[in-house]
């Protein structure tokens, strides 16, 4: 048996002591030194140029109606046209509505757009009316209409040898001139609507080229709107032989 030995080693402690330091913080100013820089304002004149602005007047061109029918086309831009029976055509520079031989034919031409009567005058250049304008067992009828719509209008008729003058305001076609004046191909060539006043006057002149002094064969105050009408022109004939309207130099002014 071997002998244990204990042997106690002593441990020793040793403090270290901490040592603080203060370090001073020094705050050094800076003096800030401004610089004011003068701006100098430079003022660079203006020069103004006149231009000068041409004005161009237009002449307006007056609405409504008008034709010579002179290029022997109509124009669908101006005219609406429908049949019934007849030939409708522009040729030998003039508008012709054609009706053959026989039983009741009839052409149509209305003004493509609505135009203002009002204060103006349209007329037209009736040179041969339908069956020449007179009556009998055959015959030819020429209607003339300012019309707002099928039951408000005005209209010159030709037929049965009179140039008579009618006016319906909604309640059926009233004869303004009961008499049935006399209708002459010549004296009567030239037939005109105008309005003045809320007036429709209904006149009539000669002349184979331009219309001689008007005389007035009616005149009524229609109770409907003449801002927005349309002209219309009708020509039919029962005639036995061929027979041809002549219509020319339609103008609104």
């Amino acid at each position: 048996t071997v002998p244990t030995t204990t042997t106690t080693v002593p441990i020793t402690t040793t403090t270290v002591p901490i040592t603080t330091t203060t370090v001073p913080i020094t705050t050094t100013t800076v003096p800030i030194t401004t610089t004011t820089v003068p701006i100098t304002t430079t003022t660079v004149p203006t020069t103004t140029t006149t231009v000068p602005i041409t004005t161009t007047t237009v002449p307006t061109t007056t609405t409504g109606p008008n034709d010579t029918f002179d290029t022997n086309v109509i124009d669908s831009s101006r005219w609406l046209v429908s049949s019934g029976g007849s030939t409708v055509a522009a040729a030998n520079q003039q508008l012709e509505i054609t009706h053959s031989a026989g039983p009741w034919t009839a052409g149509t031409v209305q003004s493509a757009t609505s135009y203002d009567q009002t204060g103006r005058s349209v007329q037209v250049q009736l040179k041969r009316a339908a069956g020449n304008g007179l009556g009998g067992s055959t015959y030819g009828e020429t209607s003339l209409f300012v019309q707002l719509d099928p039951t408000h209008y005005a209209e010159l008729w030709v037929s049965g040898g009179a140039l008579t003058a009618w006016v319906n305001n909604g309640s059926g076609a009233v004869n303004l001139t009961p008499s049935w004046p006399r209708y002459s191909s010549s004296t009567m060539q030239w037939l005109r609507f105008r309005e003045s006043g809320g007036t429709i006057f209904f006149d009539y002149a000669a002349g184979t080229t331009s219309p001689g002094p008007w005389t007035q064969l009616a005149s009524t105050t229609p109770t409907f709107g003449l801002t927005s009408v349309r002209l219309r022109m009708v020509a039919g004939s029962n005639v036995t032989t061929s027979d041809v309207t002549q219509i020319d130099n339609i103008s609104t002014s």
